[in-house]
């Protein structure tokens, strides 16, 4: 037994001395498939983490190099081509559609993982600087970051209060506070937040500073650092207007009567006054406790090319409500169709 295990082991090393260049080549290959596969894998990973990271300077030379490759891979997708023909004939339609965009396809990553990764490199030495440096940053917190203010009158005045916190052992100041809303009020306490101390800001929505639905954003500048409070809500308006509070009348023709009627819904029951208007005419009707139908006419004349009329609807009870504005824009044509 031992005389056979040796004489195949020796029958073995001769077979791999003499055909040493096929085993050599297969074990090769299938390293390199391997390699591939994981290079592949990394290259993807690494590509979708440049072209979308945090810092700009890795971002954008990850970019830069993502449109160079672009350009280059055409030219060899073309010279390739024959090739990837051949090679998509034996593949399913989904692969045989992508494959001959292969090479620009890899040359696009690569040279976008090129020319990102020396920014990659200067960047984390950089980050490795300022980290020893953190102690001398200013950081603060806001709380809260979210301020539901549910549903409310629009002719209520809303506020919410946000605790600016600074726990570093440096002083800091308040900059810009910027609001994605003119309809936001905002006031601080102070400006200078003490070391490990903390100031007050005030957001208010004036009475129908805002109606329906709302989501706005806060931005506070604070030593280089921006917090984020975010406002939503629901304010709900006196009065809903049909079709529209302001309503494009289009093109009309001089000298021809126009007419216009709207159903005014209300969320409880409302007295108007009169409707106060300038040039149209407007009658109110009231047809129950929370529904009236406003009737508006009005002639164009021929000294007027754009229009713009205001129809105010003051409200007698309940008290506390500005008056109701109904809008209607246009502008006029001669009869001959030629602007007067």
């Amino acid at each position: 037994m031992t005389i056979i295990s040796i004489n195949n082991r020796a029958n073995l090393l001769y077979s791999i001395m003499k055909n040493w260049h096929c085993y050599f080549i297969s074990r090769c290959s299938r390293f390199f498939l391997f390699f591939l596969l994981f290079l592949s894998i990394s290259c993807s990973t690494t590509y979708r983490s440049m072209i979308s990271h945090s810092n700009s300077s890795i971002r954008l030379s990850s970019n830069a190099g993502d449109q160079i490759g672009l350009l280059l891979g055409f030219p060899l997708v073309i010279m390739l081509s024959p090739v990837t023909m051949i090679m998509a004939a034996e593949q399913n339609d989904e692969h045989a559609a992508w494959l001959p965009l292969a090479p620009a396809i890899f040359l696009r990553r690569g040279c976008g993982i090129l020319f990102g990764m020396p920014a990659w490199l200067m960047s984390a030495g950089w980050s490795e600087k300022s980290f020893q440096k953190q102690d001398d940053l200013v950081k603060f917190y806001c709380f809260p970051n979210t301020i539901h203010l549910g549903h409310f009158p629009a002719n209520q005045v809303q506020e919410g209060i946000v605790t600016l916190s600074n726990p570093s052992a440096n002083p800091a100041s308040v900059g810009t506070v910027r609001t994605t809303c003119g309809c936001l009020i905002t006031k601080l306490s102070t400006r200078e937040i003490p070391a490990h101390g903390q100031i007050s800001l005030t957001v208010q929505i004036p009475p129908e500073g805002v109606s329906g639905a709302f989501i706005h954003l806060v931005f506070i500048e604070i030593g280089g650092e921006t917090g984020i409070v975010e406002i939503d809500g629901e304010a709900i308006p006196l009065a809903t207007v049909t079709p529209q509070q302001v309503l494009n009348a289009g093109t009309l023709t001089a000298g021809r009567p126009y007419r216009q009627e709207f159903l005014i819904t209300t969320a409880e029951p409302v007295r108007f006054e009169e409707p106060v208007t300038e040039e149209a005419e407007a009658v109110l009707e009231k047809q129950s406790g929370t529904r009236s139908r406003l009737t508006v006419t009005w002639t164009p004349g021929r000294e007027s090319t754009l229009f713009r009329h205001t129809i105010l609807l003051p409200v007698v009870s309940p008290p506390g409500w500005k008056p109701v504005k109904i809008v209607i824009h246009g502008r006029v044509l001669s009869q001959s169709g030629v602007k007067p």
